[in-house]
């Protein structure tokens, strides 16, 4: 106790005191910021068009979801003919783990699989001539037109500003002591 009645020991007990709150403020802060930033992936990111207007676009989480279950249509659809049974397969796998996928990068991954094994199936639907049911193509839209929306979406693009951001002094020093947690881009940014 002698030690803190002098003023040279209190001031720089004080000093450590403020620096160590003002520390644990900053990564507080700045890991709030990413989660924030995480979450426009299940929730859509908030974004200005060009007339002004602020929307929210559909998440990547919801498009995903959407090309879940057209996938499971297609595969309704298909069930019946042995000849696609192992492409209808391996598109079952493919679904399966997209809806079992944690991370985003595995979400990323998954999907990637499932676009893959989707086109597959509907190409060899296809080279068979003649035409296709209403119901295939109306999921084979689908399947379309949710990844045309996931490679349109500006969540990627959050992640990099917020990553941007942490560039900066002292922002960065955290990011380097690996005090901060940065969300992950959905695929290649």
């Amino acid at each position: 106790m002698k030690a803190l009645k002098k003023r040279s020991t209190a001031s720089a007990v004080a000093l450590v005191v403020i620096i160590a709150a003002t520390l644990f403020g900053m990564i507080r802060s700045a890991n709030a910021a990413a989660r924030a930033v995480e979450r426009q992936f299940e929730h859509g990111v908030k974004v200005t068009d060009v007339n002004g207007q602020k929307y929210t676009e559909k998440s990547i989480q919801d498009q995903l979801q959407r090309r879940a279950d057209a996938a499971l249509g297609l595969l309704a659809a298909v069930t019946d003919d042995a000849l696609l049974k192992e492409d209808a397969d391996a598109l079952r796998k493919a679904r399966e783990a997209l809806l079992d996928a944690d991370t985003v990068r595995e979400k990323y991954a998954a999907n990637e699989k499932m676009e893959a094994t989707w086109r597959r199936l509907y190409e060899t639907l296809t080279a068979r001539g003649g035409e296709l049911p209403a119901s295939v193509e109306s999921y084979a839209s689908t399947l379309r037109g949710a990844q045309g929306a996931i490679d349109k979406s500006h969540y990627n693009e959050a992640v990099l500003r917020f990553e941007a951001e942490m560039r900066a002094f002292p922002a960065g020093l955290l990011r380097m002591l690996g005090l901060v947690d940065l969300p992950e881009t959905f695929g290649e940014a």
